[in-house]
């Protein structure tokens, strides 16, 4: 490999640049242009001299003489190549990615023995082990598996007036740990002629134009944009008012105490989620106490801070900031937990209203059986930062 290509390797790696590629045939001069090494003759038969004298009798006529002149064409060589690739930032684990073609047509008029291929791809921002082939569009068969680090060299013959077509298929692997959000792999691609003399473009006498590049260099990225979400979670205790007036704690967790949870969720991937589910499950006793196994029931959805019907003041509760969600409960003792799945039954939108309204859920209220409740909403947008607020009185 020469110098240049390690050269523009360093400035691909350092700028990310990307040549200009030409379309096939960028000379006129092909695919018509005299091949290399065809023998070119004017025949002396074929010169001669035809004259009278002063008297005008016709001579006879006189050939050329010195015989035969004899020239070969000479190899030119150079390819120009059509390229359509584009970057791909919007991969998911588990994708597979076939890109488009790069098309190498000889500009030259002879077979290119000394035409090689360059292939080198790295991993960026967390990303290993993908897979990445260089694939023939000719046959759809795989010319290399590569190696992340490593160039790879292929070196078919570029034959004349014709074309050398490949592609890259990229693998993303379907772990986060290989193929975290933004995490991305670069292939860089050099295509080069060692044969002499290459590179060089001219206009010929007839108005045509002859040659091609010796060397190309392109890159392209792959990156995975993938939707992350966190979630932390804080309660409260609010004790009976009754119970606060006779002395006891505020935030004492004592029976038909609320127990409220503000759940706190945000999207740090770079893509939106959808299809988003949140689950909790209404708090149990973990062992048997006396043989009363009653725990806790669900009290609230999205309840506003304040009195509720006079019984508990939720001191630190309030309604999330969440919007575009619906909550549901279920009496199901291990439910499907996925998006629209049956058996949950809706409770209502979250966006600015609270339920039941004015007071808590009572033994009369279905949702007080409840063992599980749980929220969904059709799209997260990347970013989205928002609290959901739920409670449960202590049995």
């Amino acid at each position: 490999m020469n110098r240049k290509f390690w050269l523009v390797l360093l400035l691909s790696l350092l700028i990310a640049g990307q040549a200009v590629w030409a379309q096939a045939y960028n000379t006129t001069g092909n695919p018509l242009d005299t091949p290399s090494g065809t023998l070119l003759t004017a025949e002396s038969v074929d010169s001669s001299v035809g004259y009278s004298n002063l008297g005008g009798s016709l001579m006879p006529t006189a050939e050329v003489e010195g015989g035969n002149i004899d020239y070969t064409a000479d190899a030119e060589y150079g390819f120009s190549a059509f390229r359509t690739v584009i970057d791909q930032l919007s991969l998911s684990p588990g994708d597979v990615y076939t890109h488009e073609t790069y098309s190498v047509t000889s500009e030259g008029n002879n077979a290119d023995s000394n035409f090689n291929v360059y292939s080198l791809f790295n991993h960026y921002n967390g990303a290993s082990n993908w897979t990445v082939l260089l694939v023939s569009a000719e046959t759809d068969a795989t010319i290399a598996t590569l190696t992340a680090g490593t160039i790879n060299t292929y070196s078919p013959v570029l034959p004349d007036n014709n074309d050398v077509d490949f592609y890259y298929r990229v693998t993303v692997p379907t772990g986060l740990t290989e193929a975290p959000d933004l995490s991305s792999i670069e292939v860089i691609t050099t295509i080069e002629t060692t044969s002499d003399p290459a590179g060089l473009q001219y206009a010929g006498g007839n108005d045509l134009t002859y040659g091609g590049s010796d060397e190309v260099t392109d890159v392209f990225v792959d990156q995975v944009s993938t939707p992350t979400l966190v979630i932390t979670r804080e309660t409260v205790v609010d004790s009976p008012t009754d119970y606060i007036t006779n002395g006891g704690g505020a935030n004492d967790p004592v029976p038909g105490a609320v127990v409220t949870f503000t759940m706190y969720y945000e999207n740090i991937g770079s893509s939106n989620a959808s299809n988003v589910v949140i689950v909790d499950k209404i708090p149990t006793i973990e062992a048997p106490v006396s043989g009363d196994a009653a725990g806790t029931k669900l009290g609230h959805v999205n309840a506003a801070a304040g009195a509720r019907a006079g019984l508990v003041t939720l001191t630190h509760g309030g309604q999330g900031t969440a919007t575009g969600w619906t909550a549901y409960y279920t009496t199901e003792a291990t439910p499907n937990t996925a998006y629209d799945a049956a058996g949950w039954v809706s409770i209502g939108s979250v966006d600015g209203n609270d339920y039941p309204t004015g007071t808590f859920y009572t033994p009369s209220d279905a949702q007080y059986g409840a063992i599980w409740i749980k929220w969904q909403k059709a799209t997260v947008a990347n970013a989205e930062s928002a609290t959901l607020v739920w409670g449960a009185v202590i049995r």
